[in-house]
């Protein structure tokens, strides 16, 4: 049977991220989770193998077009069906598509012969490991891409740190729970030799998160990391990321993590049902699972990023030092969102931060603490609500409030914080009182 392509420019970009988002939505696509700056991967298992489709952020710019072709060429191998009958369901009742097929199986509406989303071999941008890779990772723009997949929040304290005999690629924290990370790379297929590396690490550090980036992951070493999954207790937890690059015409290349190993924290959480989980902690789950549902219906990408059976929930605002937090205080009886500035250079950004007091409180709508907390290494900027979290009877009015705050707060201090720069601050310009 002949495969039908769908390559019309006009046609493709008449498909918007909306569009995309809705039929996935539909079709029980989810653990929605973004990919970097450029979009928010959803992904779903279909016969043993986990499909993921990228929404793109904008149904605008160069390459846009060919990149919807590979959604909808994805989509069509994922589900089987041909580009055309994809196409359809995703352009919606009442598009008006005429399509003709060539001898090649080329859908055409134009003449116009179009470029597409192109894989780049790792090799042609990063020519080494330790000299071109770990450094590019290291970096706090890369190693978000990195977080995002995981759903964690890492923070570089060193590359090439020796543990034992060996040196790992990257030591990271992770600052949701201070927990040690560790990422072992390779720009080739897996060996047996770095999965030795990884057992003597995770000896070495007793409690620690194992990240092994490849190329390419053999069945034997993502058995593997399964098995160590499964064998291990909560200390460890070992994941097996395979890495991508992608280009679209003279673009530059563009990361993508997909993991095709990860803790099977149901089978940890079955396997020690002995531990008998406190009644708070279950009120906080169904919390921050209400939470969740409330920001999907109302199409954020805000979501819960800790255990949610902790008080308190926390994301990163694009850079390590800088969280946006909601804490369920209940001895003080209300609900907390915050941002927290850490670092050494904390007071100084909160400074700079303040200059904008004025316009970041008319953008949020109500007015902040600012705190600066001189002798602590951190500052917070608050916002309260008086309201008791255990009184479930008043969960509506709460999540409402603790979903909006948490999406004005990204609102006001995202762009701004990934703006600032210390050496901008003047003491002598201050306009706070000291």
């Amino acid at each position: 049977m002949m495969r039908v392509q769908i390559r019309d420019k006009e046609a493709l970009e008449s498909l918007t991220p909306e569009n995309l988002r809705a039929y996935l939505e539909s079709q029980g696509w989810g653990n929605d989770r973004p990919w970097g700056q450029w979009g928010t991967i959803l992904s779903k298992e279909h016969k043993g193998k986990l499909w993921e489709i990228v929404i793109p952020l904008r149904d605008e710019g160069y390459g846009y077009a060919e990149f919807m072709g590979l959604m909808v060429a994805t989509l069509s191998d994922a589900e089987e069906r041909s580009q055309l009958e994809v196409f359809y369901d995703l352009a919606g009742a009442g598009s008006k598509v005429t399509a003709q097929a060539n001898h090649k199986g080329d859908v055409r509406m134009t003449t116009a012969d179009l470029g597409r989303l192109e894989q780049v071999a790792l090799r042609n941008i990063w020519i080494t490991e330790a000299q071109d890779f770990t450094p590019w990772l290291a970096q706090p723009d890369n190693l978000a891409v990195l977080s995002d997949t995981l759903g964690m929040e890492l923070a570089t304290e060193g590359t090439e740190r020796g543990v034992g005999p060996f040196r790992a690629d990257i030591l990271c924290r992770d600052t949701l729970d201070d927990s040690w990370v560790l990422i072992e790379n390779q720009l080739e297929r897996t060996d047996h030799s770095h999965l030795g590396q990884l057992l003597t690490y995770a000896a070495g550090l007793q409690t620690v998160t194992i990240v092994w980036v490849a190329e390419k992951f053999t069945d034997e070493h993502r058995a593997a990391l399964d098995w160590l999954n499964e064998i291990t207790n909560e200390k460890f937890r070992f994941f097996g990321l395979e890495i991508e690059l992608w280009r679209i015409g003279d673009s530059p290349a563009a990361p993508k993590f997909n993991i095709v190993s990860r803790p099977n924290d149901w089978v940890k959480t079955t396997r020690e049902a002995v531990r008998k989980i406190p009644d708070s902690s279950l009120q906080n789950e169904r919390f921050w699972d209400k939470l969740d549902q409330l920001f999907e219906e109302r199409g954020s990408k805000t979501r819960v990023r800790t255990s949610r059976t902790l008080p308190w929930t926390a994301y990163r605002l694009g850079l390590a030092d800088f969280h946006v937090e909601a804490t369920l205080r209940r001895q003080a009886k209300d609900i907390e969102v915050h941002l927290r500035l850490k670092g050494p250079h904390s007071k100084t950004h909160f400074a700079l931060l303040e200059k904008e007091k004025e316009a970041i409180e008319g953008e949020i709508g109500a007015a902040l603490e600012w705190a600066e907390m001189p002798d602590q290494e951190v500052s917070r900027i608050n916002l309260r609500l008086d309201a008791d979290p255990t009184d479930e009877s008043q969960w509506t009015t709460q999540l409402k409030w603790t979903a909006e705050t948490l999406e004005k707060f990204d609102s006001a201090f995202r762009e701004r914080v990934r703006s600032l720069n210390a050496a901008d601050w003047q003491p002598d310009d201050a306009t706070r009182e000291e």
